[in-house]
């Protein structure tokens, strides 16, 4: 989801649907998908050039460590025990994620729902 902070907020709440694919291969297959991370990337001018990014470090990769920013914040949403609540499917069955995103500008509420695909 982006907003533009030099235009004003919008009134009415904005959603937005993300189908993520996990992907493949033997790295996917030894690792079961047990959360989604969560994190903010402020682009502060129309170039790009001027960017904060609480994200990984670099990219992450199935199976290693993530490096992050030990000083930046990020969210995090644990499937919990391997299963996902809604769908009922497990975790090491999973191909995808399906991700609700809902901003409600009256609130000043983000709101994330997953569910596994």
């Amino acid at each position: 989801m982006e907003f533009d902070f030099a235009r004003p907020p919008p009134e009415a709440p904005v959603e937005e649907e993300h189908h993520i694919e996990l992907g493949g291969g033997a790295a996917a297959a030894a690792a079961a998908v047990n959360g989604m991370a969560l994190w903010m990337r402020w682009r502060l001018d129309e170039e790009g050039r001027s960017i904060i990014d609480t994200g990984p470090r670099e990219e992450a990769k199935v199976g290693e460590l993530v490096e992050w920013d030990v000083h930046s914040k990020q969210g995090v949403h644990l499937f919990g025990q391997g299963r996902s609540t809604r769908s009922g499917r497990t975790a090491a069955a999973a191909a995808a994620v399906r991700a609700e995103v809902r901003f409600d500008p009256a609130e000043a509420d983000l709101t994330f729902r997953f569910e596994l695909r």
